[in-house]
């Protein structure tokens, strides 16, 4: 919003959205000049009509901060131990007046207001707080999402839950909380249940006078007289629920957004409210942050004692030549790390119970700021620091930031400071080169049809590495079109059918019919000529609805995957210490290993057999290991590399490309061994994993498929037969079938090819429009190619339309975009922006090139 002076005013929930904060950051202004222009930024470029993240489909407008800690402080839960608490702090503090006044608390615990409006009238006397547990009838919420018998019960809850309720609509389940804060053993409940409370209002919530009374009197409690209060003993007897932090946040807005019927402006509505009543309640709680919050942990001095008595043992066996000085330095290390971890975290945890409201602790619970390490630092010790190449010093700084640092404490803590910081600017950097290459080599593909009808399509199951589950089936069905009907055995009942997008709700029914593997529709089996087709790309994730004809959905890939890069880390982590040490490359590093199709380190190269059959042998030569695969026909032997780490046992079954040690497959020798489809799973579950371990980010398996089909579309011609290819040649796949076809139709001998893979850089550079790979490098070669070839560019990508000054041929480039709002003219009269089919060709002459 322009506002006197040169500031713009942003609104809150779209700063994860810009990566924008508000220290100074400049931003730049578009105007959009003519009416087709102004139509476009409406209804395509608002912020309220960009509520989800195009990566994974999750909300990108997500309340932080302020807005969290204001719904979490607002959501808190009290009991009459708590409110004790409170009351001996200030006696401490000598003030009897505020003491007294939370002992009067007590009194109104699990009492029974008529309304919600009369509880909240006796929060704003000073009768009750905001986190004072209180019954209201269910049928005074006139919830629409409510049960009969919710609506002749109880509903036990606070004013604050109250409150954070009425932002929500009357269909809107009543969020209570979706889990217990502790399970009868005093530890918390798994999340996995908090999507019940989203789906319905749980039973669990409401109570009926009759199950109070059997309630309490089933524990012994029940007295006969007049003063005897049933739903205030059974009110003691309930655990105290945990209030709404960032974790669930997100969900709960992702369930707003599907309940609205993907209906951004609805949604915008709700997501505005919850600003608001967080800023609003966040300023009430009189959050404050001192001194007196960070006091030092007590006890660390005989953690300290502990730890030193360990390290000496190390350097006793050092001496006695039990460790090399590598060993010795790590083993040192790795023991702070621990005592850091286990002795010094516990200490954390009791502090963190035995001072539950405390502002620290309270910001780091509701997740708006701060961590479980931040707080370590602050009041417990700094631990180990890092050199610039990574390493950790081996002395310890003991000091906290609340104790301060000694002069060569803090020396010492400035080698990891620095190395963190130009990690981050060399970082930035390199994540973007990474979107620019993505981009170059995806620009081109575009939805172009609703349906290209092939006959064949991907079988995907739960995508596991190792033990651990990258991503689960239901995840990797929804939005997404069955290749045919998917069908439970055991009843025959048609679960999905071919022409349905798979919703949420299908995905469930067809894991919980005990279904492992489906064969959906698939970017990588799309034969659609110039780009891809509606039915094999899905549901847009930016809207949550079909994607349509013209959406470029390369782009989207590109930026989903390039700009979650900043958050990867830069180093190779070194796994030190033991015998069979290795450098495995990670983070950013590895993205680009995989997506440029680079030979793996030899150090982290996993061996792959080329042959299938059976483990015959596995014998330990010095530091390696050697393989002895046979088959009925054929046995051969490999040799692992120095330190490498087996994972088959001799018996075993293998097929061709399966892995005999550790490490990093080098997905060329993978595609000698084994078939395509092989290569692009595994570098989908490799990017994903790297993703998902290194930032947290869960990247949809559709853009990875768009720039894997760009790396392997192209087909290597070995015997061109009777057709026009030649031998050595690359031509895509689409290229390569209709070629065949009409040959093989005349009877005459089809050309013979293989496919291969390229580097991301490599297939940008290998694109059928000339002006592209121009604009993306080697500029001189590839137009002196072009030249010398004749080449023509029929001008389907993105890039090079705008270098010729055309629309591109996407979205309103493709069809025009009428208005959706009246601006008191009938529509637009401008012309039709259809785009003609012109191209632009290399001549003989040398004009063009000067």
């Amino acid at each position: 919003i322009l506002i006197e002076g040169k500031a713009l005013r942003l609104h809150p929930l779209v700063c994860p959205g810009f990566n924008a904060d508000f220290d100074g950051d400049e931003m730049a202004v578009h105007v959009p000049l003519s009416r087709h222009a102004q139509a476009e930024a409406m209804s395509l470029m608002l912020a309220n009509r960009n509520i989800l993240k195009p990566s994974d489909g999750m909300p990108i407008c997500v309340p932080s901060q302020d807005m969290i800690y204001g719904n979490y402080y607002l959501t808190l839960e009290d009991d009459i131990a708590m409110d004790e608490m409170y009351a001996k702090y200030y006696e401490k503090r000598n003030d009897p007046e505020m003491a007294e006044k939370f002992r009067s608390y007590e009194k109104y615990e699990g009492k029974v207001f008529t309304d919600p409006d009369t509880a909240i009238l006796a929060y704003q006397n000073g009768l009750i707080t905001l986190r004072t547990r209180i019954y209201v009838p269910g049928r005074s919420l006139h919830k629409l999402d409510f049960t009969e018998k919710q609506n002749s019960s109880y509903l036990l809850t606070t004013v604050g839950k109250l409150i954070f309720n009425r932002i929500f609509p009357q269909d809107f389940p009543y969020i209570n909380f979706p889990y217990i804060a502790k399970d009868a053993d005093g530890k918390k409940k798994a999340k996995k249940d908090l999507n019940a409370n989203f789906e319905h209002t749980l039973d669990e919530f409401f109570v009926t006078a009759r199950q109070a009374y059997e309630a309490v009197i089933a524990t012994g409690k029940f007295k006969e007289d007049d003063d005897f209060d049933a739903f205030k003993e059974y009110c003691k007897l309930q655990p105290l629920r945990a209030p709404i932090d960032k974790s669930i946040i997100k969900t709960m807005m992702s369930k707003i957004f599907h309940h609205f019927h993907e209906s951004p402006d609805k949604t915008a509505v709700v997501l505005d409210a919850f600003k608001n009543q967080g800023f609003d309640y966040c300023t009430k709680s009189g959050l404050t942050v001192s001194l007196d919050d960070m006091e030092p942990l007590e006890g660390r001095d005989q953690v300290f004692k502990e730890g030193d008595d360990r390290v000496n043992k190390i350097e006793e066996l050092y001496e006695l030549g039990f460790y090399s000085d590598e060993e010795r330095h790590n083993a040192v290390v790795n023991t702070w790390s621990d005592i850091k971890k286990n002795e010094m975290g516990k200490l954390l945890s009791d502090r963190m119970a035995s001072s539950p409201r405390n502002p620290m602790f309270m910001m780091m619970q509701s997740g708006a700021r701060g961590s479980t390490d931040n707080y370590m630092q602050l009041i417990g010790m700094k631990g180990c620091p890092q050199k610039a190449n990574g390493d950790g010093i081996e002395i310890p700084i003991k000091s906290c930031f609340a104790d301060g640092f000694s002069v060569s404490e803090y020396f010492s803590s400035t080698h990891g400071t620095r190395k963190n910081g130009s990690d981050t600017a060399l970082k930035t950097a390199d994540s973007g080169y990474l979107t620019r290459r993505l981009v170059d080599v995806s620009h081109n593909v575009v939805v172009r049809e609703e349906d290209c009808h092939c006959d064949h399509g991907l079988v995907i199951t739960d995508l596991v590495d190792g033990s651990e589950l990258i991503a689960s089936l239901k995840d990797r069905l929804v939005g997404r079109f069955p290749m045919n009907d998917v069908i439970d055995e055991k009843t025959g009942e048609v679960l999905a059918s071919k022409d349905e997008c798979i919703s949420e709700e299908t995905a469930d029914r067809i894991v919980k019919a005990g279904i492992k593997a489906v064969e959906i529709r698939s970017v990588l089996t799309c034969e659609s000529e110039d780009g891809i087709c509606v039915k094999c790309y899905g549901r847009n994730l930016a809207t949550g609805k079909l994607v349509r004809v013209g959406d470029t959905v390369g782009i989207m890939a590109a930026q989903s995957i390039g700009e979650p890069g900043t958050q990867l880390t830069l180093k190779n982590f070194h796994n030190g210490g033991v015998a069979g040490q290795q450098d495995i490359t990670t983070g950013l590093p590895r993205v680009q290993e995989l997506l440029e199709v680079r030979h793996p380190k030899t150090k982290g190269l996993s061996i792959i057999t080329h042959i299938a059959g059976v483990v015959k042998d596995i014998q330990l030569s010095g530091t390696r290991i050697e393989f002895t695969i046979a088959n009925d026909l054929e046995e051969e032997t490999y040799i692992s590399y120095q330190g490498a780490t087996s994972c088959v046992n001799k018996g075993d079954v293998v097929k061709a490309g399966d892995p005999l040690t550790k490490g990093h497959i080098d997905p060329k020798e993978l595609l000698e061994c084994s078939d395509l489809n092989t290569v692009r799973n595994y570098i989908i579950k490799e990017v994903k994993s790297v993703y998902r371990s290194n930032a947290g980010v869960d990247i949809s398996d559709k853009h990875l498929e768009i720039i894997v089909r760009q790396m392997t579309n192209k087909i290597m011609i070995i015997n061109a037969g009777d057709t026009r290819f030649l031998p050595g040649q690359k031509v895509t796949d689409v290229q390569f079938t209709k070629e065949n076809e009409s040959y093989i139709l005349h009877q005459q001998k089809p050309a013979v090819g293989r496919p291969i893979i390229l580097g991301i850089t490599k297939a940008a550079l290998e694109t059928d429009s000339f002006l592209s790979a121009a604009s993306f490098q080697q500029t001189t070669s590839v137009l002196t190619d072009a030249a010398i070839k004749g080449k023509e560019d029929f001008l389907k990508g993105l890039k090079e339309n705008v270098m010729i000054g055309k629309l591109i041929p996407a979205g309103t480039g493709i069809e025009p975009l009428l208005p959706d709002y009246d601006d008191g003219e009938e529509g637009f009269q401008g012309e039709d922006i259809q785009p003609k089919n012109t191209s632009a060709v290399i001549s003989d002459s040398d004009e063009f090139l000067r």
